[in-house]
């Protein structure tokens, strides 16, 4: 007699796993592939890369071109993408500001990297308890070159994308000039080395800032954390270096997340 509840389990390795592995291999590698190369990379046999190619091509998810014989993503897999992607960062980095602002009780905020916008946009925050915190246009894009939620991303940036930023950059809304060329990218250095930046007076007048970067897949700048409070609180309980750190890991987690490798 067959054991039912044995017989009912599915196979450790079905096809829904596999397609999503051949899907994970798509998004790894740039540009088109061949089914010879998927099926190195996924362990797969050939026949088997072919039925499911062929399976999830007939949806849209892939598309074969013949004269190459290679495959790249369809339009189905990038309008899924996008709809999970307009959503996801967002509700992902939600419990990483809200862990932050219980500990420093300040506004914490995530911004969302545009690349065709040269910008950031804050996209989720936690708020803390303190009657006096600044209150932020939610999903308004920012200018890069100024503060910590700016100069955070900025630092990881291509340099030719950080003289756009630079060059186009408006006075601050403290009325503060950019540094010198060369200074500036002497700022953006330490902040790599540093792992996070700092501001004061810069985005929002009386304001100080502490950012770090989110890195996500194929070591792509998502956006950054950052925490903002006013100048003259006093920080009493803990350092900026100490806010620095808990700001670093929280942003490298979250960039692990969202599809970064260790």
């Amino acid at each position: 007699m067959t054991d039912k509840s044995t017989a009912a389990k599915p196979p450790r390795e079905g096809t829904v796993s596999r397609v999503l592995r051949l899907l994970m291999i798509f998004g790894e590698h740039e540009g088109m592939i061949g089914v010879h190369e998927i099926a190195k990379r996924s362990g797969l046999p050939i026949s088997t890369v072919h039925r499911l190619v062929n399976l999830i091509a007939d949806d849209g998810f892939v598309q074969y071109d013949p004269a190459s014989r290679l495959y790249s993503l369809g339009p189905q897999m990038h309008r899924l993408t996008a709809l999970l992607w307009s959503s996801g960062p967002a509700v992902v980095a939600q419990p990483f500001l809200d862990e932050l602002s219980r500990e420093f009780d300040e506004t914490v905020v995530f911004n969302l990297y545009l690349p065709g916008q040269h910008a950031i946009s804050p996209i989720a925050k936690s708020e803390g308890t303190r009657a006096l915190r600044y209150v932020l246009d939610m999903n308004e894009p920012l200018e890069l070159a100024w503060g910590a939620s700016g100069k955070c991303v900025l630092a990881y940036l291509d340099e030719d994308v950080v003289r756009d930023v630079y060059t186009a950059a408006k006075p601050s809304e403290a009325g503060f000039p950019l540094a010198d060329w060369d200074d500036y990218l002497e700022e953006l250095r330490v902040i790599r080395e540093r792992g996070y930046a700092l501001s004061v007076d810069q985005r929002i007048p009386g304001a100080q800032g502490v950012g770090a970067v989110v890195i996500g897949a194929r070591d792509e700048v998502v956006g950054g954390i950052c925490i903002t409070f006013p100048r003259e609180r006093p920080l009493t309980t803990f350092t900026v270096e100490e806010m620095g750190g808990a700001i670093v890991a929280a942003s490298r987690e979250l960039g692990r997340r969202l599809g970064a490798k260790d």
